[in-house]
C-alpha cells in the first residue's frame, strides 16, 4: 500500500501573532481563527491552502 499525502499545513513561529495576521492580510490572505486569552496561536488561509502561527 503507497501512501500519498493530500496535504501539509506549516506553522510558522512569530514574535508578534496580530502583526503576523496583519502582514498576511495584506497580502490577501485572511486570518481563519485564533486560540488563546490574549491569542497565542492562530491560522490565515489563501483559498484552500492554511498557514498556522504560533
Amino acid at each position: 500500500m503507497e501512501w500519498v499525502a493530500r496535504g501539509l499545513t506549516p506553522i510558522l513561529n512569530v514574535s508578534d501573532i496580530q502583526e503576523s495576521f496583519a502582514w498576511f492580510e495584506r497580502l490577501g490572505w485572511k486570518k481563519n481563527w485564533e486560540w488563546g486569552d490574549p491569542p497565542d496561536f492562530g491560522g490565515v488561509t489563501s483559498g484552500d491552502c492554511q498557514i498556522f502561527l504560533e
